[in-house]
């Protein structure tokens, strides 16, 4: 068959089919690609849009939500530890802040963020008290006004934080 006959034979159903019979059996296509690659994909998709809002920072229920809210609908939690898991390995998510006093919160650093005590602090006492302003962490925390200000600049430079009418606000962190 000459290259013309070829691609005649191409515009059949029957050619077409012919043609691609054999990609089921084609060792370079990965076979390990699971459900669960393909809620990686949404998240890292998440990742790449969500940074310049959040700062580097996502919870759980934000990536959940954003997933049921896609194309998985009856994804569970559950799920979601194992994308988590999976993004660790690959170093996409850097690190994690828990709570222990606070149950079903899970932050996720996916940006290099210094995440020292003062900041864990503060996010802390926001996660208690959205509303927060500077003046519930010189109460909660007992710092001097400077203290605050430095804390506070730290935070607003790794755009971590939105400052409204005095209420602080962390755009990673929907309450």
């Amino acid at each position: 068959m000459n290259e013309e006959e070829e691609k005649k034979k191409l515009e059949t159903k029957e050619g077409l089919s012919d043609f691609f019979s054999d990609l089921g059996n084609d060792d370079s296509i990965d076979s390990d690609y699971d459900e669960v690659d393909q809620y990686i994909d949404e998240v890292m998709a998440l990742l790449e849009n969500y940074g310049n809002i959040s700062g580097g920072i996502v919870t759980l229920n934000t990536i959940f939500k954003y997933l049921q809210q896609r194309n998985y609908p009856d994804i569970e939690k559950e799920d979601c530890f194992e994308i988590i898991s999976r993004l660790r390995v690959n170093r996409i998510i850097l690190d994690e802040l828990v709570f222990n006093d606070i149950p079903d919160f899970y932050l996720y650093i996916f940006k290099e963020i210094d995440l020292d005590e003062d900041i864990t602090s503060i996010i802390k006492i926001y996660i208690q008290n959205p509303k927060m302003t500077k003046n519930d962490i010189k109460g909660k925390l007992s710092w001097d006004n400077s203290k605050i200000e430095k804390v506070i600049l730290k935070l607003q430079n790794h755009n971590l934080i939105k400052i409204e009418d005095n209420v602080i606000t962390f755009p990673g962190i929907p309450l």
